[in-house]
């Protein structure tokens, strides 16, 4: 059986079979070149014409003949399964042979796999398997959607499901599904410490979440979160300079580490690869993701020749699939003091470019601890620079630099921040 042939019959003999083969996901660069420049004249002229069956005179491609296309439309009524109402099992066909070819072209074009090339061979793999997912909607369906959409975010009863409950910082715009989130800024900000309370709350709040930890192991990793469920000191608990906590600290700390127990959390410090990363997410049926951070997971594997932009752009693409929240903690060199434009940012550029949400951290004690006026002192400046759906701006947390836990300031201490910005900018 000619698959290819199979399937262009199809598309010349019955419309709503072409029309169900479009909505499988069917592509021109599935046929090979001379298919492909009869499937393409076809999409041309049912774009055109509103009609069940094309004669085949009415065909006209360039270096195929008529006896050609009698020969394809034939191919149909030859097979011994010969329908168009088979077209579903026509197209699993043509999609099977279609990878199998790009397999063998992706694995001819790298004359060796190691462990330079072996992610992006990966990486091309996954995509092939994703790609010939399409989507067919009419403009009256996208019409409802958007309408339904609208409606059920004005009902009384609607809360957005990441939604953090930082007052100022759900100021600057909620997150959505299918988004990626971009943390950035310089060491030592509190990068790491905002998204491990981004996921005790997302973890509150029952949703499932995957953590890639490339800089804590999956002891440190628990301890904080811990710390910040139940408000306790770090050095204390750890005994980091010479005070441990006391009997009922201590009982408090167990009791905390047995909440984690049974909450949908998975920590990975192993996985090196994206496809790695990919089989992960899925498999914990994750609806939030977090990487911490791009530049340890690509030092830590030596791993120069991946870009910035190239993880950002998967991470997207899986919440995208997911239907999901990515975040991506960066640590970006180029950073000095507040950034106050994403264009500014120079080494970010990569995954500035595929982000929804980008926000960079910058706590002016940790930048000068000594010199830190006292207005700002525990504060956490979140600068959005881009917000594909929610604009740009600026917003203040309260930081607790000895237990890690972020929160809301009181409208006292904001108001406190804004006019010590205003006198100093005068």
């Amino acid at each position: 059986m000619n698959s290819q042939s199979l399937i262009l019959s199809c598309c010349i003999l019955n419309k709503a079979a072409y029309i169900g083969l479009l909505q499988l996901g069917l592509q021109a660069k599935m046929f090979t070149e001379k298919m492909r420049k009869i499937f393409q004249t076809i999409v041309e002229y049912r774009s055109e014409n509103d009609t069940d069956s094309i004669l085949i005179n009415n065909l006209h491609v360039e270096g195929i003949t008529l006896s050609e296309l009698n020969k394809i439309t034939d191919s149909v009524y030859e097979n011994s399964y010969g329908t168009t109402s088979l077209y579903p099992q026509y197209f699993e066909a043509l999609k099977n042979e279609y990878i199998e070819r790009e397999y063998k072209n992706i694995i001819r074009s790298h004359k060796r796999i190691d462990i330079k090339n072996i992610n992006a061979v990966a990486e091309q793999l996954t995509v092939l398997t994703n790609d010939s997912c399409h989507e067919s909607f009419s403009m009256k369906e996208a019409i409802n959607e958007s309408i339904n959409e609208i409606e059920r975010r004005h009902s009384i009863e609607y809360i957005n499901p990441f939604k953090l409950g930082f007052c100022n910082y759900d100021k600057l715009g909620h997150f959505e599904r299918g988004s990626l989130v971009v943390l950035g800024g310089e060491s030592g900000h509190g990068k790491s410490m905002l998204a491990l309370n981004m996921a005790y709350r997302w973890l509150k709040k029952g949703m499932r979440v995957v953590y890639f930890s490339y800089e804590m192991n999956k002891m440190v990793t628990i301890s904080k979160l811990n710390l910040i469920h139940t408000n306790l000191e770090w050095d204390k608990t750890f005994v980091m300079k010479g005070e441990k906590l006391n009997d009922e600290e201590f009982s408090k700390l167990i009791t905390g580490f047995e909440w984690f127990i049974d909450k949908p959390l998975l920590i990975n410090t192993r996985a090196m690869t994206i496809p790695e990363m990919e089989i992960i997410i899925r498999n914990h049926k994750a609806d939030v993701f977090i990487l911490d951070t791009i530049n340890a997971l690509i030092k830590q594997e030596d791993r120069s020749d991946i870009a910035l932009g190239e993880i950002a752009r998967a991470f997207k693409r899986i919440a995208e699939e997911m239907n999901g929240l990515g975040v991506v903690i960066a640590q970006l060199k180029d950073i000095s003091g507040r950034p106050s434009d994403k264009n500014l940012v120079k080494e970010s550029r990569q995954i500035r470019d595929v982000a929804d949400y980008m926000d960079f951290i910058y706590r002016e004690e940790e930048k000068n601890f000594h010199m830190c006026p006292r207005e700002i002192e525990g504060v956490m400046e979140i600068f959005r620079v881009k917000g594909r759906l929610t604009g740009v701006g600026k917003e203040y947390l309260g930081f607790n630099k000895k237990t890690g836990v972020v929160d809301d300031l009181s409208e006292y201490r904001v108001n406190e921040i804004r006019d010590y910005f205003k006198k100093r900018y005068r």
